[in-house]
């Protein structure tokens, strides 16, 4: 049964986090295609196949989450715009920051979401996805990529990805959208409440202990279908 979902538990579910982030070059990253569409569709049939032949070799058994979020750096963590995300999930006191803060910021927040959904996805591969269908424009820089995840114990779960070109003509995710509820806005309100109350220091200290992953408001899917 789906249990708390923190703004995306369902989230990375679904193609979990594709994240590619200019923390780290370009070139690192292995060669994306074209489309942001099947960016969206390899990424997540990759990964989901990667844990299910895994998980099959060892009996049947759930793979470690330390297992889990090594495949999340190999094959997601290259499409998704970290610093981005970053900029916009803080908000106005990005310009506040430093450049050493804002390295430190990224790679925190990172590590944060690699955390928190890296440990409930074992739970939801198993779960068929539906890719809606997606027509090209060659002049748009941003786009949605729509599909759902058909649950055996309730409602279909609606995701969309957010994706921008950036300067390398590469789509990136910078946003996730999981029954209409960002993903940026979510954890926007939570950073926003705690940079003002302690400062941009403050907001670092609090993801350096944790504190900021509790201080995260759960969006619990289930309730809202009541």
């Amino acid at each position: 049964m789906v249990k708390n979902i923190l703004m995306s538990k369902s989230i990375f579910m679904a193609f979990v986090m594709l994240f590619s982030t200019a923390v780290f070059a370009d070139e690192m990253a292995p060669k994306q295609t074209a489309m942001p569409n099947e960016l969206v569709r390899t990424t997540v049939d990759s990964l989901f196949d990667a844990i299910k032949k895994e998980r099959a070799e060892n009996e049947g058994k759930d793979l470690p989450s330390s297992r889990v979020k090594e495949l999340v750096e190999e094959l997601v963590i290259p499409s998704v715009d970290f610093v981005v995300m970053s900029r916009w999930v803080v908000g106005k006191y990005w310009r506040k920051m430093s450049k050493e803060q804002k390295k430190e910021f990224t790679l925190l927040f990172r590590d944060l979401l690699i955390k928190t959904y890296a440990g409930s996805l074992p739970e939801f591969v198993d779960y068929k996805v539906n890719y809606f269908p997606y027509k090209h424009d060659a002049k748009s820089k941003k786009v949605s990529i729509r599909m759902e995840i058909e649950r055996t114990d309730g409602p279909k779960v609606p995701i969309a990805f957010k994706l921008r070109k950036n300067k390398k003509s590469l789509w990136k995710v910078y946003d996730i959208l999981v029954d209409g509820i960002s993903l940026i806005a979510n954890y926007r309100t939570t950073f926003s409440s705690i940079a003002k109350k302690k400062g941009v220091s403050g907001l670092i200290d609090k993801l350096k202990t944790g504190e900021a992953e509790k201080d995260a408001k759960p969006v619990d899917i289930e309730k809202k279908e009541k």
